[in-house]
Formats: C-alpha cells, structure tokens, sequence
C-alpha cells in the first residue's frame, strides 16, 4: 500500500546511545533495547548545547518473530522531553507503543500497524502541532499555537490502526491502504477547535511489471482529517501519481 506518513512517530535522531540487541537470524524470536540522552532536531545539537537532565532522553525496547509467512513486533518507547526554557512544570513524557504484523498468503498478503501514543508533541514527523492548535500559519496563529503548546504538562493522546494488503495477479500487483486515527489534545484548551477528532485515509496502487527490474505503477489516495483540528492540509488531500520505476 502507500506509505501512511500522516500516521507514523519520528524517529530518534541520537547524538549517542546505547543499544543491545539479540542475533538476527533469517527466522526466530528477537529482542532490542535503546537509551539515548540526546537529539538532533532543527539542526540544534542539545549534546552540545544543554546539560543532560534538559535533553531530549529515550528508552526504547522491541520483541518479535520472524517466520516463513507470519512475522510480528512490538516496540514501546519512552520520551522524556527537552527543557530549553523554564517551565512551571515540565512536560509529561510522551510514551507510545507499536505493534506491527505481516502475513504472507503465498502471493497475496497482509499488514498490520496499530499505534497507541500518550503525551505526543506532534504528528509523524512534522513539527507542527503549534500550527494545528492555533489553526492558521501566520506568525500571529504560530506564536498562540506555541504558547498553548509552552503552557501545557500534557500533549496529544492518539490512537491509530492501518491496514495494507498485495494481491499479485501474473505480472501484475494491486495494494491498498486503509487508516484511522482518534486524536485527543490534554493541554490548555482556550480556543481550540476540534480538539477531540478522527482522521481516515485510503490508498489503491497497481503495478505492472515487464520485468524483474521494471514496472509500471499508478496509484490514488485520499484523506479526510475535518475532524482533526479542523482544515490541516496534510490531513486532508487526494494524490495520485503514475510512472515508469527502474531498479539497478
């Protein structure tokens, strides 16, 4: 299917860490643990720049098994977050936990993610919850967005599932893609409207291989996120695209 980005956590960008992690074989169980002190975020280096109890810390901790058709995973994390400036009381760490599952038909398949996050301080990857909380991009709906956000102990609680699936056919593929996400804001409310709200997305592929290395391939998404803090674009857009892809 396509890639859900409107959905997903951001990875850690560590500037150190400690990290263990069992032998990875083609089958079998496997285990992983990370700590890190510090991140990159903005190009600001807080290693560099912040004593260790005002960075950015993280445990992370995975389990899961690979098998011939069946292959899962859990991960849960914990983000205790930075504290650049003084605070009254210094935001709740945000914890989240994944699980992810796969099932190979022999051809066809199926995937699963589901998310659960408490105390988030964005979504996927963009840093702009200060955006969705003052609804509006203007240096005036920016600054109130990240003043609600400096305010607030507690973050964003979500919850998100998504559904992915191949159907191969001779030399063609079909995918598709199905999301949801329930989104909570626990901060100062004020002004915020549709603080409490849904987001859902879906996504058809089809691919036509001419040969190992080469296919065609178009696909169609949409999203509606109305529910979400209001009219956020990335929530709410259809994409299509087709194209001729080569592997080297």
């Amino acid at each position: 299917g396509i890639a859900p980005a409107n959905i997903s956590y951001r990875p850690l960008r560590a500037t150190n860490a400690v990290a263990v992690a069992t032998p990875m074989g083609k089958k079998g169980a496997y285990a992983q643990a990370l700590y890190s002190n510090g991140d990159v975020n903005a190009g600001l280096d807080e290693e560099k720049s912040y004593d260790w109890s005002d960075r950015m810390h993280v445990f992370q901790a995975a389990a899961g098994w690979v098998g011939e058709q069946l292959r899962w995973g859990a991960v849960y994390s914990r983000e205790m977050q930075s504290n650049h400036a003084p605070q009254a009381e210094r935001r709740h760490a945000t914890q989240a936990l994944h699980f992810i599952a796969s099932y190979d038909f022999g051809g066809p398949a199926l995937a699963l993610v589901a998310f659960a996050g408490w105390d988030m301080w964005r979504i996927g990857g963009m840093q702009d919850l200060n955006q969705m909380l003052a609804q509006g991009s203007s240096a005036a709906d920016l600054a109130q967005g990240s003043s609600l956000m400096n305010r607030s102990c507690r973050g964003l609680d979500a919850q998100s599932a998504i559904l992915t699936g191949r159907y191969p056919m001779g030399p063609h593929q079909f995918s598709f893609s199905l999301g949801y996400l329930q989104g909570s804001w626990k901060g100062v409310q004020a002004d915020v409207k549709h603080a409490d709200g849904s987001l859902w997305q879906a996504g058809l592929a089809y691919r036509y291989y001419f040969s190992k290395k080469t296919n065609w391939y178009s696909a169609v998404s949409y999203a509606d996120g109305n529910r979400l803090f209001g009219e956020v674009a990335r929530f709410n857009q259809v994409m299509a695209t087709t194209g001729l892809a080569v592997s080297f």
